[in-house]
């Protein structure tokens, strides 16, 4: 399991370009041959490794072969999609992720009930992320923001 945690974000980034990018442009035969090609490579790569390396051989072509999709999607959606910008807010949540991961780290290690651990660590991991997106102002955190207050206000609230 610890060798296939990078392939949560990997799996995100190729899906989202497969389903966000190409299907709305028409261009559902890209995944179709996108995942071809990885199935093809996942095979090969599980033919080699898994005998040497047994699951962890089987977990590095998994890794591997969505890799491939994911630079094959990359590739091939550059003139679709805009990956500064993209690449620029990614950057953003990752680092506000690592400043909450920290902090959750430190906190769970002086804390010794699962209870206790799994509580704190929710809410305060909530508030240290949503506290960062409020320093930066990020643009869809301000807008659900105005939007619950809004519906507040209309509730009569206050």
């Amino acid at each position: 399991m610890a060798i296939l945690n990078p392939i949560i974000f990997i799996i995100a980034v190729g899906n989202f370009l497969n389903v966000q990018v190409f299907l709305p442009e028409g261009k559902e035969n890209y995944c179709l041959y996108i995942q071809f090609i990885s199935g093809i490579l996942n095979f090969c790569m599980n033919l080699f490794l898994i005998p040497r390396f047994s699951l962890a051989g089987a977990a590095i072509g998994s890794i591997t072969a969505e890799f491939a999709v994911t630079i094959m999607s990359i590739f091939l959606a550059k003139k679709y999609f805009n990956f500064f910008a993209f690449t620029k807010n990614i950057c953003k949540y990752i680092f506000n992720s690592l400043v909450m991961g920290i902090i959750i780290y430190f906190i769970k290690n002086n804390l010794s009930n699962d209870f206790q651990i799994l509580l704190i660590c929710i809410f305060t991991g909530a508030f240290i992320y949503g506290i960062l997106l409020f320093i930066e102002k990020d643009p869809y955190f301000m807008e659900t923001i105005n939007s619950l207050n809004k519906k507040r206000l209309h509730a009569g609230i206050s």
